[in-house]
């Protein structure tokens, strides 16, 4: 499914200052928030009591990794040596559509070393990491303020597993409103879609699509042109 880069929800609530500092000063004393992304409502935390709640909650298994939202300086540093001429067609898409990729795992970076051990064995798969960017501004302002304190955070989709994201505050399980440290309402997602589909998430190792989601044939064609480019 496509959609335009212009929001599809311009009259929902925004973020306030104070806002962030509560969401951040609720994950820094461990605890697990619920917030609205573009793609969806979904969890964030860091500590290893806020991503087991996350599971829990979902009822998802733990050998099903969650993500690292961040920004292109946070997944060069988790994910060094990435071909400058990747970087840039990932910046480029950036630009207009929220997306996820993967990429080889420097376990000793210190941004990842921040995380606990058991999060960071549920944010990675096979010495591999997949970094969420663009998932939306107040999740954006989180990302760089814990980043400003030399932290990662870690999420996932806020919904029960399987049964696809929420877009509206209405569609979430009660149990899962009821189970976080914090909830904010900030109406209708972004890219809220009748196939419930998250973000695509595209390996850079290979440069193929990992999983399908928003805007994912125009950024397999933009893939193409890039695979062309290299000579790959």
């Amino acid at each position: 499914m496509e959609h335009p880069a212009e929001s599809m929800a311009e009259n929902a609530p925004r973020h306030t200052p104070q806002q962030v500092e509560e969401a951040y000063a609720v994950m820094a004393r461990g605890g697990l928030i619920l917030v609205k992304l573009d793609i969806g409502y979904g969890f964030v935390g860091r500590s290893e009591e806020a991503i087991r709640r996350m599971y829990e909650l979902k009822g998802r298994p733990e050998t099903n990794p969650c993500v690292v939202p961040g920004d292109l300086t946070i997944l060069q540093q988790l994910s060094p040596g990435i071909d400058a001429r990747i970087l840039g067609w990932i910046e480029r898409q950036m630009s207009w559509t929220t997306l996820s990729v993967i990429g080889d795992l420097n376990e000793n970076s210190a941004l990842w070393q921040s995380l606990p051990a058991f999060v960071r064995r549920q944010s990675s798969h096979d010495r591999s990491v997949a970094v969420f960017l663009r998932p939306g501004r107040f999740l954006e302002a989180l990302v760089e303020k814990a980043f400003d304190n030399g932290h990662l955070l870690a999420g996932s989709s806020g919904n029960l597993s399987g049964q696809g994201n929420c877009y509206r505050p209405e569609e979430l399980a009660p149990s899962i409103v009821e189970g976080v440290d914090l909830f904010i309402d900030h109406g209708v997602a972004r890219y809220e879609n009748p196939d419930r589909m998250a973000t695509t998430m595209i390996d850079l190792r290979t440069l193929e699509i990992k999983r399908r989601g928003i805007n994912c044939a125009r950024l397999e064609a933009a893939l193409g042109e890039l695979r062309a480019k290299l000579g790959n």
